[in-house]
Formats: C-alpha cells, sequence, structure tokens
C-alpha cells in the first residue's frame, strides 16, 4: 500500500479563515486537549501516581499506632435522699448531663486519675516538660485532654461516652476505666458527703442532749440523796390535826377565862360540888334558927352567941371551899393557855416543816419535770438519728459504670483504608497535575483543536496514526 502522501506547497497556499471563528470559541483548554495531553503523558501519571500512592501507604505504617478505647455512664434522673426527698428537681434535667460530661473532663476528676495511674511518670504524657514538677501534673491533663473524648448518648440519650485514645490497647481501656471509676466515686461522695455531714453534727448534737439528760438525772438522784422526802399529805395531815388540837385549847383557854371572869359562886363547878351544897344547906338551917331565935332571945343570950358562932363557921367554910373552886378556876386558865402555847409552838414547827417540804417538793418537781424533758427531746432526737445514720452511711449512685472500656483489637489510626483512599486521591492529583503543569508550561501540538483554537488554523482531515514499519515502507 503506498502510504506516500502528497506534500502541500506552502509557498502556492492560501490561508483560509477558520471554519470556527475565534470569537466564538470557549476558551482554555477542550475536552480534546486535555485528553491527548494525557494520553500523550500516560506512562509519567502512572509512575507519580503509583510513587505518590505508594510513599502515602508507606508513611502510614511507620506513624504511631493510637487505640481507641470507650467506657459507657448511665445516668438516672432521681434523688435518693432520706433527709430532703427523692424528686429530682425539674429545672435541673435540661443541663444536667451537660454538666456531668463537664465534670468528666474537669481537674476533680482527670487529677486523681493521673495520680492513681501515676501518668507523670511515663515518657509518652511528660515529654517536653521544662517547668516546676507542681506543674507537671496539670501539663499531663492537657495531654490527656487531647486524647480524651466525653459525649453524650443521642438523642438525648441517659448514656455517657468516655472515648480515649492511646499509645496501646492496655492504656487505652485502663485509662478510660479509670476516669469512669473516679467519677461514680466523686458522684457518691458529693451526694453522701452532705448526709455525713449532717450525720455528724446529729451525733454531737445527740451527744450534747444525752448529756443533759445524764445531768439532770444526776441533779434529781443527788437532791434524793440529799433532802430525804416526805409525802407532803402525810405533812399536812399532822399540820391539820396540831391546828384543830390548838383551835380546842384556844376554846378551852376562852372557857377557862369567861368562868374565871364570871360568879364563882354560880358556876358548874360550885353548883356540882356536894360539899358547897352542904355548907350552903347548913348555913341556910343556921340562919333559919336564927330568925327563930331572935324572937324570943336577945343578941347576947348565950344560944343566939353559939349560933352566930356557928354561921361563921359555916360561912368561912363555905367561903373556902368556893375560893380554892377559884383558885382552881385560874390554875386551869394557865393550863390552858401553856397548852394553847405549846400547841401554837408546834403548829408553827409543823408548817415550817411543811413549807420546806413543799419547797423540796417543788425543786424535785423542777428536776423531774427538766429530766422528762430532756429524757423525751433525747429519744425523739435517737429516734431520728437512725434514718440520718441509713442516709449517711448509703452507697447509692444515680450514676453507675454500664459497660467497662475493653481492649480494642485494631489500632483506632493511623486508618488503613483511610490512608489507602488518601494515597489515591493524592496520587491520582499530582499524576495528573504536574504532567499538565508541564505541559502548560511547553505547550505542542496533539490534536486538531491546538490548531484551531489557539493558531486560528483549520484542519481538513485527521489521519490515523502512522506504524514505524508503514513509514519505512
Amino acid at each position: 500500500m503506498n502510504s506516500q502522501l502528497p506534500a502541500l506547497n506552502v509557498a502556492n497556499a492560501v490561508a483560509l479563515p477558520p471554519l470556527v471563528p475565534l470569537n466564538y470559541v470557549h476558551p482554555g483548554l477542550s475536552l480534546a486537549q486535555l485528553l491527548a495531553m494525557l494520553r500523550a503523558h500516560r506512562r509519567r501519571i502512572i509512575a507519580i501516581f503509583l510513587a505518590v500512592a505508594a510513599l502515602v501507604i508507606g508513611a502510614s505504617t511507620l506513624l504511631p499506632r493510637s487505640y481507641a478505647a470507650t467506657a459507657t455512664l448511665l445516668v438516672r434522673y432521681e434523688v435518693n435522699d432520706p433527709l430532703g426527698g427523692k424528686e429530682f428537681p425539674l429545672g435541673l434535667l435540661g443541663g444536667y448531663i451537660a454538666t456531668q460530661v463537664e465534670i468528666l473532663q474537669g481537674p476533680s476528676v482527670l487529677l486523681p486519675m493521673i495520680d492513681q495511674l501515676q501518668l507523670t511518670q511515663k515518657r509518652a504524657y511528660s515529654a517536653g516538660f521544662k517547668g516546676a514538677a507542681a506543674d507537671l501534673p496539670a501539663w499531663v491533663m492537657e495531654r490527656v485532654l487531647k486524647r480524651l473524648s466525653v459525649e453524650q448518648g443521642p438523642a438525648g440519650s441517659q448514656l455517657i461516652h468516655i472515648h480515649y485514645a492511646g499509645t496501646s490497647p492496655e492504656e487505652a481501656a485502663e485509662v478510660a476505666n479509670t476516669i469512669a471509676q473516679i467519677y461514680v466515686a466523686h458522684q457518691n461522695t458529693r451526694l453522701t458527703e452532705p448526709a455525713s455531714a449532717h450525720e455528724t453534727r446529729y451525733a454531737a448534737q445527740l451527744a450534747e442532749l444525752r448529756g443533759k439528760a445524764d445531768s439532770a438525772q444526776q441533779a434529781l438522784t443527788a437532791f434524793r440523796e440529799q433532802n430525804a422526802l416526805i409525802d407532803a399529805r402525810t405533812e399536812m395531815e399532822a399540820l391539820a390535826a396540831l391546828e384543830q388540837r390548838l383551835l380546842e385549847a384556844q376554846n378551852a383557854r376562852r372557857a377557862a377565862e369567861a368562868h374565871a371572869a364570871g360568879n364563882v359562886q354560880v358556876g358548874q363547878a360550885v353548883l356540882g360540888s356536894t360539899l358547897v351544897q352542904s355548907l350552903k344547906t347548913q348555913l341556910s338551917t343556921l340562919l333559919t334558927r336564927k330568925a327563930e331565935l331572935q324572937s324570943t332571945l336577945g343578941p347576947r343570950h348565950p344560944d343566939m352567941r353559939a349560933l352566930d358562932a356557928q354561921i361563921a363557921q359555916a360561912r368561912q367554910a363555905l367561903a373556902a371551899e368556893i375560893g380554892s373552886y377559884s383558885q382552881g378556876a385560874s390554875a386551869d386558865i394557865d393550863a390552858a393557855r401553856a397548852l394553847e402555847k405549846k400547841l401554837q409552838i408546834a403548829v408553827d414547827a409543823q408548817r415550817e416543816k411543811t413549807m420546806k417540804v413543799r419547797d423540796l417538793q417543788d425543786q424535785a418537781s423542777r428536776l423531774e419535770l427538766e429530766l422528762t424533758s430532756a429524757q423525751s427531746v433525747y429519744k425523739r432526737a435517737l429516734d431520728g438519728y437512725d434514718q440520718v445514720a441509713f442516709a449517711s452511711q448509703s452507697h447509692y449512685n444515680n450514676i453507675s459504670l454500664e459497660n467497662a472500656a475493653i481492649k480494642p483489637l485494631r489500632a483506632a489510626s493511623p486508618s488503613s483504608l483511610k490512608f489507602a483512599v488518601l494515597g489515591l486521591a493524592l496520587g491520582g492529583t499530582f499524576g495528573v497535575g504536574v504532567p499538565l503543569l508541564l505541559e502548560l508550561l511547553r505547550r505542542r501540538v496533539r490534536c486538531r483543536d491546538d490548531l484551531e483554537r489557539d493558531h486560528g488554523i483549520p484542519v481538513l482531515m485527521e489521519f490515523a496514526p502512522i506504524s514505524a514499519h508503514g513509514a519505512r515502507s
């Protein structure tokens, strides 16, 4: 086959206008130009692509491995406080989980975890620190926070997930579990500490009340031992009996005084005396006989004188007898007065004794009342102490470890798939970009669009590539 083509006579060629005016041609490179460039640099593109992808994937194998472990906490919206109630404040529901998330990432949890796991002694956490030794835990905590992630479960869940990325599976699981355990213990302390403090104050007050009750009991016992109390009713009965006897003695004294102040001869004692009545009868008889004799005898008659002597003797005997009764009445008055005075002294003494007994009984009653009041208050406080002690010793916690972190089987980073995709993307970008950049810096004619778009030369015909064998023949 004759593959020789007629040569174009350039000298006789006439420049024709392009088929498409340049004003209507879109600026930039056409798809045909791009494909022609890529086809021309295909070997270079493949080499760059493979080199970049291999470099990225190889670099991923040299990066340090990071293992992620997750511990899960369950938060319950309830309160177990026997002292303050069991209803959760509704106003705290919105930010309660967010608050717990903040606490989990705070120094109150992380610093005890760092101290417990001795992270300050590990090179991976303390590397690069040049400050004072007291600031090392804060430095380590910043390193921990970069690897720590705490988040709430989706859709307002009551779960809190603690993610930690460590350099080894054991470290990742240990740090996540330790943070969860320290937080649960911290929460338990926060819930029970007020009850424990209240229990301590309650115990001190209970001891004080017990001391008051003991003091009141000791005071009452000492008072009773010091003062042998007698029943006030007995003393009152004795006082009433003495007062009755005093009244009788006063009446007897008044009667004796009345008898002594009256006519003794008409007194009951005189009128009741046989001797006095006999003497009165004898005197009356003598006076009657004298009256009879006076009519016949003179006053100097011996019979009259004898009769006068007998009358005088009878009168003297009667007066003596009545005088003895007068003396007896005076003695009765003196005896009545003495008895009255004696009874008055006894009544006064008994009244004073009764008043003292009453005072002592009043004091004893006050001491008994104080003892009863102290014992009653102590008993009520002692009855409520069980509830306070139960609240302080309760180990209830509204946050619990739902799922402990387990050692991850595979590294979380670097991800082989991600780095493979990244290598392919970078390889494709550099593989295509570098040849295109070189082509744009040094343009060559590779398709008809290069002539028509860039030079305005119309192309009338395109030929298939001519092989080297065909060209030689």
